[in-house]
């Protein structure tokens, strides 16, 4: 990308934020796991999200969900209150906060790129089918969560982009 075609895509970014209040940053093809996340929920006093695992769909839609849910002033760390955010009579997600190692990688280039730095993030955990989560024993997805509260050990997203 040349410095120009950068500068025209985060005007557009700061164009969505505005209008918006954030904007979705998502990364998938070429083979690897996708993820996603906001850019602009720090304006408002919240944490960024990051969404690793999911396709575009839903990545947008839960994200969204979530963001609008904060702007609104639904305490989402809560994970009861996430829960009813999305109507659901039990609780399927929960936010972990990223640990700060992992902004150095490839994964929050564009909040970056737009912010000069990148403001502290949570990570959207999915809960598996019987409502376990990856900190609980017995837990299993088809696909394994990366665990972004931990600290960055190399691999994932893409080590060899930045680090």
């Amino acid at each position: 990308m040349t410095s120009e075609q950068r500068d025209v895509f985060l005007q557009r970014l700061g164009g969505l934020i505005r209008e918006h209040g954030w904007a979705l940053q998502y990364v998938g093809g070429g083979g690897g796991m996708p993820w996603t996340y906001t850019i602009g929920l720090s304006g408002h006093g919240h944490r960024e999200l990051v969404l690793p695992v999911v396709g575009y769909d839903t990545a947008h839609l839960v994200l969204n969900t979530i963001a609008r849910a904060c702007v609104d002033g639904v305490d989402v760390a809560d994970a009861e209150a996430l829960a009813t955010v999305f109507g659901h009579p039990r609780v399927f997600l929960q936010l972990r906060s990223v640990d700060p190692s992992w902004h150095a990688t490839y994964m929050f280039s564009v909040a970056r790129a737009y912010f000069g730095l990148v403001p502290v993030a949570s990570q959207v955990v999915i809960a598996d089918k019987e409502g376990r989560f990856p900190w609980h024993a017995g837990h299993s997805m088809n696909v394994a969560q990366p665990v972004l509260w931990e600290p960055y050990r190399g691999g994932w997203p893409n080590d060899e982009e930045e680090r």
